[in-house]
């Protein structure tokens, strides 16, 4: 008898990640560059997902490399094209360590007893916006905000939300999946930049700086802190925590400024945030042993906001959809790298080579691939484009800083070997 075909809902209560994290250990082995993380192994369904977890990872990194470069010369729907398409790979990738196989005609979860229990057929992007939501509120998927992303080592968003109500992590997850639940909104920009001659009735439009600077403000995010964080994990955890604060103090606003002491009360309000955020260091600190005037040091030394807040926009503005497939990047990209054993083993020396596939680092280069990411952040410091945009991108003053920012799926070395 063919096994009953799972609906989304229940397969996302069936589905367990724990064989794939255990099949981690058994992908490979990698002994060239010819060698695969899996070889053709019906019966270890948890080892093909594991494999296809990272190779959707990559190809989500290679989708978002397209769209940076798309952006970087004025080809802004080719961008929010590939932005989608980065998206929905990340997506894959986090559902594959979910236990979960998004495949026409052969989809697939896995249950904790590695058992496999059949999805009910139906088109990729179809399958993924029933998902989405539903995996947003799994256990592992939480802890993979709440508990990988961190503000120094050992400091997590779930320190900071035991001590602060209102971060609001779950709907900022369900918000970076918006583009996977409005699919209609890609479905027009990817029929213009694929089929339509839009540029005969359409006007041609400048690149602008603020373009530029977003891109930027995305590049600080993915270059590296101490060990294996990104600057986007610290600035996460800022972001959240300031956004908290003022909810709290406009609500503290809207109550005492109905008592006709709207000064007093409103100088009372802000000096009461800062007694908060002291107050919520304090208690971070008694939890996880962290030095408190560190924490403070760190948590006030957030600066970058834009990404974030177009990220939660309800919006798939080319920005914005960049923005989010940055964010569901990093999160497959934790998701790989907090599954790793000890010795990094097959998938390290795996990427290792992907590395040298892509163009990105020679295997016999003495440069340990962690430390790449010092080229990259050179390249950020000395990028000066002028106006007009984006021709100076281009100029010989630049175009080796715009070759090397246009290829985001760089930090899948410091990100994976740090």
């Amino acid at each position: 008898m063919m096994a009953r075909q799972l609906e989304a809902s229940v397969a996302c209560q069936v589905a367990s990640g724990d064989p794939v994290r255990d099949a981690f250990s058994r992908l490979g082995p990698i002994v060239d560059f010819s060698s695969v993380l899996a070889v053709d192994d019906p019966p270890d369904l948890a080892k093909r997902l594991a494999a296809e977890q990272i190779a959707h990872l990559v190809e989500g990194w290679r989708y978002c490399a397209a769209a940076f470069h798309a952006m970087l010369v004025n080809a802004t729907d080719n961008a929010q094209h590939f932005a989608y398409y980065a998206e929905l790979r990340a997506a894959l990738s986090l559902f594959a360590g979910s236990g979960i196989r998004v495949k026409l005609g052969d989809g697939y979860c896995l249950d904790a007893h590695k058992q496999q229990h059949p999805l009910n057929k139906q088109r990729t992007h179809k399958i993924v916006w029933e998902f989405w939501p539903l995996w947003a509120q799994r256990a592992d998927a939480m802890d993979l905000l709440k508990r990988q992303i961190t503000l120094l080592p050992g400091v997590t968003i779930e320190d900071f939300e035991a001590s602060l109500i209102g971060l609001g992590v779950s709907q900022s997850l369900q918000g970076w999946g918006y583009d996977l639940l409005h699919l209609e909104n890609d479905h027009d920009a990817r029929n213009a930049a694929s089929y339509e001659a839009s540029w005969a009735s359409r006007p041609l439009a400048h690149m602008t700086q603020g373009e530029l600077n977003l891109l930027s403000d995305l590049w600080r995010l993915l270059l590296p802190e101490e060990g294996a964080r990104l600057r986007f994990d610290v600035e996460l955890i800022c972001f959240l925590v300031r956004r908290a604060l003022s909810i709290l103090k406009r609500s503290r606003s809207d109550h005492e400024l109905e008592d006709d002491e709207n000064a007093c009360n409103l100088i009372a309000t802000l000096a009461q945030q800062d007694v908060d955020l002291q107050r919520i260091v304090n208690a971070v600190s008694a939890r996880t042993g962290a030095n408190a005037d560190h924490l403070m040091r760190v948590l006030t030394s957030g600066s970058i906001v834009n990404p974030f807040t177009r990220a939660e926009e309800k919006d798939s503005a080319v920005g914005n959809m960049l923005c989010r497939a940055v964010f569901l990047l990093r999160l497959a990209t934790l998701s790989v790298n907090e599954r790793l054993p000890r010795s990094g083993g097959a998938v390290k020396a795996w990427i290792a080579n992907w590395l040298q596939h892509a163009g990105l680092k020679d295997k016999e280069s003495e440069v340990e691939s962690a430390d790449l990411a010092e080229d990259w952040d050179l390249a950020l410091e000395e990028f000066s484009p002028q106006e007009p945009l984006p021709l100076t991108l281009w100029n010989e003053k630049n175009a080796r800083q715009s070759t090397l920012l246009s290829r985001p799926d760089a930090c899948l070395a410091w990100g994976v070997f740090a």
